[in-house]
């Protein structure tokens, strides 16, 4: 589904150790050695007062909704103690591991499975917040990989599955480094460890398999920043929700598409219709509710989902892009040999974001509250 500009007076400046340079109208005009300079410094990323070359992370901020079966507990557990469950019901990694071990006589893990598992877990007392690692990797998934031969016409570039010095088969891995705290999950994301949906099933089964067994789903969901409120505001409240769907619509819509089902089946009494689309206005009590936005922007970025576009309408405007507006954080990360990043620094960065989340900014608004519950859902008033 889903400039900055300056003026300059002409001028020649000579400096020891520099080739002549022209300032003028427009911009820099350099000799080849202080371009060489900046561009070489502007790949090596900023430092630190050290000089230790330093890369940004990106972190994101969800909120996790679980679905069980009935009767629901009373209390809903928070994370920590979830998680904490796991580890005392499965002490080893194995445990932890899913698609499950294959006993005697079973079976085999099948080539192309997705496999993950809890691979570490600590709490930090006496502060908030658990942070917990998952490891994902595709077994047997053969790679791209490349022998170095400069005198071949062509490179020398075979796919096949990855085996180590005694010739054992080996797999791409990748790691989730995450927070939690309440229904709070921050999490930084390797690219290729299958990406949130994986993350969600892996929790619900393993989840089920120590400790809830009446869990049905987990949903990891994304959550809007205090910034979507302002932004409403500054347009001068908001009209409705607008909800767009794009394109075909399949003969059968999933029953969980809330909010594209009923807009879906409206398009099929169209025939040949490009786009349909709905304004939901806002209700009598002039207010919008943020908890109906998520909602439906969650939905429209589901596989599968007919919902391809939902938008605000201000009074003055239109918020087009609300995914703009979803938690998110950073962290500074330095670099060793090679081109590696320190991997331990993300620990401290996300829980300096969770940190964050809950310090009180705008207004004395704070995105979570001290146990990890998000406050951000409460209704903007349409003036």
């Amino acid at each position: 589904m889903r400039g900055i500009g300056a003026e300059h007076r002409l001028r020649l400046d000579v400096g020891i150790g520099d080739w002549p340079r022209i300032e003028r109208k427009g911009g820099y005009m350099e000799g080849g050695y202080n371009v060489a300079k900046k561009e070489a410094a502007k790949r090596a990323g900023p430092r630190d007062g050290g000089g230790v070359r330093l890369v940004k992370k990106a972190l994101v901020g969800k909120r996790v909704e679980i679905e069980w079966q009935d009767p629901a507990p009373e209390l809903q557990p928070p994370l920590q103690d979830m998680l904490l469950a796991v580890m005392a019901d499965a002490p080893g990694w194995a445990d932890r591991h899913d698609p499950i071990k294959p006993g005697a006589g079973q079976p085999a893990i099948e080539d192309g499975a997705r496999c993950m598992y809890i691979a570490r877990l600590s709490d930090r007392l006496p502060k908030s917040g658990i942070y917990f690692e998952i490891g994902s990797y595709v077994h047997g998934q053969a790679e791209d990989q490349i022998t170095l031969d400069l005198d071949r016409e062509e490179p020398d570039v075979v796919n096949g599955p990855l085996h180590g010095e005694n010739g054992q088969l080996r797999s791409i891995h990748h790691t989730f480094r995450c927070v939690a705290l309440g229904e709070t999950l921050l999490v930084h994301n390797e690219r290729g460890g299958g990406g949130m949906d994986s993350l969600a099933r892996y929790l619900t089964r393993i989840f089920r398999r120590h400790g809830y067994p009446t869990l049905v789903r987990v949903k990891i969901l994304d959550v809007f920043s205090p910034s979507l409120r302002d932004a409403i505001e500054a347009g001068g409240g908001a009209k409705g929700i607008r909800l767009d769907i794009v394109g075909g619509v399949p003969e059968r819509i999933p029953e969980d598409q809330k909010y594209g089902g009923p807009l879906g089946a409206l398009k099929r009494l169209f025939p040949g219709s490009r786009k349909a689309s709905t304004i939901v206005t806002a209700p009598t009590d002039l207010t919008l509710a943020i908890e109906e936005v998520e909602l439906a922007y969650n939905e429209s970025q589901q596989i599968g989902s007919v919902l391809d576009q939902v938008s605000i309408v201000l009074n003055r405007g239109k918020i087009s892009s609300v995914g703009k507006y979803l938690c998110r954080g950073e962290c500074d990360v330095d670099v060793t040999g090679r081109g590696r990043f320190n991997k331990d620094a993300i620990r401290p960065g996300l829980y300096a974001f969770l940190d964050d989340l809950r310090m009180p900014h705008h207004r004395d608004f704070r995105m979570i509250d001290e146990n990890g519950y998000f406050q951000n859902r409460a209704p903007v008033a349409v003036r």
